[in-house]
């Protein structure tokens, strides 16, 4: 069975969401099962359920959905490994740009199964969080990788761009904040993937120079 470990530098987002909401993140980072040193070696790797269990334990006075539409929006091309980050960079269009984060993503996230999937005019980009079944705690991750799928996109269509729709597999029902961040866009949760969907013409965009 695959285990489920992922790049430390991606828990550093949760971390600056944590402070934010007034969490001692040294204290209960020293109170927990996850190695006090996670900030200072973001290559380093760290067991995902453990991850997503100190996080809702950490986040518990807020709504779990908020505080993870919340954390995920500081996701940024720094967050990722530096292959992956000169891969994309290097690529020449959106798709290409999707492209390698399918061939590399395993480098961040040993589950994040990444697929492209036509539906008419339309590509649905999957992002599969394979081995962690039903995960009370699902929607902590699943934002993060919708949100950098979103980031990517955004990368070639602009800041302004929205999917018109996005899927999760977790069932917390998306925060008021993430709503209002995402208005015209159909949010469905407890589907079979986690997903969003991108006009294929977005995808052709060339990669800015």
């Amino acid at each position: 069975m695959e285990i489920a470990i992922v790049r430390a530098a991606h828990l550093h987002v949760y971390l600056d969401e944590l402070r934010a909401i007034g969490v001692p993140v040294e204290r209960e980072l020293g109170r927990s099962r996850l190695p006090s040193w996670v900030e200072e070696t973001p290559d380093a790797y760290l067991s995902i359920p453990l991850c997503l269990d100190w996080l809702a334990r950490c986040s518990r006075d807020v709504e779990l959905a908020d505080f993870s539409f919340r954390a995920a929006q500081r996701v940024s091309l720094a967050s990722v490994s530096r292959p992956l980050q000169r891969a994309m960079l290097d690529a020449p269009t959106g798709f290409a740009r999707m492209q390698a984060l399918l061939r590399l993503a395993t480098l961040d996230d040993s589950v994040l199964a990444i697929r492209m999937r036509p539906e008419g005019d339309r590509i649905r980009v999957i992002c599969d969080l394979e081995g962690l079944g039903r995960n009370p705690f699902l929607c902590i991750a699943e934002w993060l990788s919708l949100q950098a799928m979103v980031s990517i996109v955004r990368s070639v269509a602009g800041p302004a761009w929205r999917p018109p729709e996005m899927t999760f597999v977790a069932p917390q029902r998306p925060s008021i904040a993430a709503q209002e961040a995402y208005p015209d866009t159909r949010i469905l949760v407890g589907r079979p993937h986690a997903s969003i969907l991108v006009d294929s013409d977005v995808l052709a965009r060339p990669s800015p120079a």
